[in-house]
């Protein structure tokens, strides 16, 4: 019987290395497979955004009025940017001062002349005390 358990050992031990060796033929293809897939789908480069794209986002953001709709590029200077909004409306916005607090503002001017029943033509944020132009 010492006879059999030998050889049922052997042939057990025998299993297990042919496995490992699969096992290791398995994981290096499974390796080169998806080094190959990740060489062939290269991701684009990711473009950061400028500050004046990043100020203008918070900007829209900031606003609640789904009437004001940005209208072509914005003019944009050291100290302010100018847009032009739906309707004609051009604001001044000061890059200097929280983009935030300027949509806020601008969002209860307009609401304001609403109830007004006025429209603005030119609304500059650039003071404290904003200049609004009807």
């Amino acid at each position: 019987m010492s006879r059999e358990i030998k050889k049922r050992k052997r042939i057990l031990v025998g299993l297990c290395f042919i496995f490992l060796i699969l096992s290791c033929f398995i994981l290096s293809r499974a390796k080169q497979l998806s080094l190959s897939f990740r060489e062939d789908k290269l991701a684009e480069p990711i473009q950061e955004k400028t500050q004046e794209e990043k100020f203008l986002e918070k900007i829209r953001l900031g606003l609640a009025d789904p009437e004001l709709t940005l209208v072509g590029e914005p003019e944009i200077t050291a100290s302010s940017l100018v847009a032009t909004f739906s309707g004609g409306l051009v604001v001044i916005f000061s890059t200097k001062r929280e983009p935030q607090a300027q949509a806020d503002s601008l969002q209860f001017i307009i609401t304001r002349a609403k109830i007004e029943g006025r429209s603005p033509k030119r609304i500059d944020l650039r003071f404290n005390k904003p200049v609004v132009t009807f």
